[in-house]
């Protein structure tokens, strides 16, 4: 049974719009925090993924109507 607040690695792709891969490729870079778990595999703190989806332009943040967000004022 998966800790309340920890994140499977697949499931916190699927959340960012990402392959599981490239989720892999930013834990091992430490652009995201991941907990390795001896037997149980990376387990990410939802606040972390929050934190790296904040950071980084994940495509599930793009709007698919073609619009792009404002960037804010200089």
């Amino acid at each position: 049974m998966d800790e309340p607040g920890l994140l499977r690695v697949r499931e916190a792709a699927e959340i960012l719009g990402i392959s599981q891969p490239t989720l892999y490729s930013a834990i091992r870079k430490g652009k995201i925090r991941a907990m390795r778990i001896v037997g149980m595999g990376y387990r990410i703190l939802e606040a972390d993924l929050e934190r790296f989806r904040k950071d980084n332009l994940c495509p599930a943040d793009v709007p698919t109507d073609g619009s792009f967000p404002e960037a804010p004022d200089a």
